[in-house]
């Protein structure tokens, strides 16, 4: 076995294949069927969709690890650590694990030429058959149809929302957007939608490979109830589950998505009620709205990956609740294939000060460019920033008692934050 460290590993895999991103099934369908995973020995949950996926995820496998079952979660990106975006029983695969996995990868690819995501996603999945798992959450990493997760038949398919994002690969509107998404679905199987208006492209794909549609609002939903969400479905099942910072996403949309997967699994994997409430009262994620009180000069953090248009919309009004903060700084970076301008719009009516950071890579861009994009979005002052560390205590330094810092548009920019604030540690625990 290769002496080659994980990082030494992973910087090797990006040169494998000319592009960064290649949408496709056939390389990683030849290699599953080396590996012997063309049909895996767990139960596949795939969970697609613009934004919201990754709540979901994280509310279907801890459901299923509070009720004793030995579940997987595949996500992209990671904050920090690599070993994020596989877990087994809510842990972080170690570097051995992963490491074993990549090589019985390399020895069965052969002279395939796969992608990153590819590469690791055929890890993950010989990582999660060698843990004996009995249930994986596969998020799909972008688009659907073509995205190296679809290589796998799942049981249960769901899309949590279509918005416009990556429009250079999925098309500038939500009827092709919402096309792509829907190749996820199987047939026969059930397709669970969180979009309270899917595209009609996305009904009509389900339609014609006969899957088993569901969607919010029609067949199943969520009703506030005090500090508890009510879960309906059109087969009779009612279910009460706590409102917490996670679950209270887009009015409880994407707990809805969430109990409606669960509800649809085989009697041995299905939580019980009250299984269900206890783990759904624990539900969290870091990155997503994560508010942080720094007791000794009173000021408050909130961090959010938020890095497009509808996510940035839907974090606006959060901001807006958070009363008592006098005035809002915001440390900000978004790839450059991001709508900065119309995002901006949205913050600028709750923002008082920018700090822009620069962020790596080929889609990347530095603060001055993204400065020089949104300056005259904004009335505020906009400092462009070295580096995250640097626009991190920028703010810090110029945030005054009472004020409040927001943390946001990218993986790369909120992981960073995690550790300046000291706060990476407790998302592993």
């Amino acid at each position: 076995m290769s002496k080659r460290t994980l990082a030494e590993w992973l910087q090797g895999i990006e040169s494998l294949h000319p592009r960064e991103i290649d949408l496709g099934l056939e390389r990683v369908k030849v290699v599953l069927e080396r590996l012997g995973l063309a049909t895996p020995p767990f139960f596949v949950i795939t969970v697609g969709g613009t934004n919201g996926k990754g709540s979901v995820v994280e509310m279907v496998q801890n459901a299923l690890g509070h009720y004793g079952i030995r579940v997987a979660a595949y996500t992209s990106p990671h904050l920090l650590r690599f070993n994020e975006r596989m877990r087994v029983d809510s842990e972080p695969l170690s570097d051995e694990q992963i490491l074993a996995g990549i090589n019985i990868v390399d020895q069965a690819r052969g002279d395939v030429p796969l992608t990153y995501f590819e590469f690791t996603t055929l890890t993950a999945l010989v990582a999660f058959r060698e843990c004996g798992v009995q249930v994986a959450v596969m998020e799909i990493g972008l688009g659907g149809r073509l995205d190296a997760v679809n290589s796998l038949d799942s049981q249960v398919a769901a899309v949590t929302s279509i918005d416009l994002d990556h429009v250079e690969w999925l098309g500038d509107n939500r009827e092709s957007i919402g096309f792509e998404k829907a190749g996820i679905f199987r047939h026969g199987c059930p397709a669970v939608v969180g979009d309270p208006n899917p595209p009609e492209s996305l009904r009509a794909y389900a339609r014609q490979i006969k899957a088993g549609l569901l969607c919010i609002g029609e067949d199943f939903g969520v009703r506030p109830s005090g500090d508890e969400l009510e879960f309906w479905n059109r087969d009779g099942q009612k279910l009460r589950v706590p409102r917490t910072a996670l679950t209270g996403d887009l009015n409880g949309q994407n707990t809805a998505v969430a109990l409606q997967v669960l509800q649809l699994l085989p009697d041995e994997f299905k939580p019980s009620p009250a299984s269900l409430y206890e783990s759904f009262g624990h539900a969290r994620l870091f990155g997503r709205f994560h508010r942080h009180v720094d007791s000794d000069r009173s000021l408050t953090w909130v961090l959010d990956v938020a890095h497009n248009v509808a996510a940035i919309g839907n974090l606006v009004p959060k901001i807006r609740r958070e009363t008592g903060i006098r005035r809002w700084h915001v440390v900000l970076g978004m790839l450059k294939d991001k709508d900065a301008r119309e995002s901006v719009s949205l913050l600028a009516p709750v923002i008082d000060r920018w700090y822009l950071a620069p962020l790596p890579g080929s889609r990347g861009q530095s603060g001055e460019e993204l400065a020089a994009k949104i300056r005259d979005k904004v009335s505020g002052e906009v400092k462009a920033c070295d580096s995250v560390q640097q626009a991190l205590e920028q703010a810090r330094d110029r945030a005054v008692e009472g004020e409040g810092i927001l943390v946001l548009g990218s993986f790369q920019i909120v992981g960073p934050a995690m550790e300046f604030l000291r706060l990476y540690s407790q998302s592993q625990r």
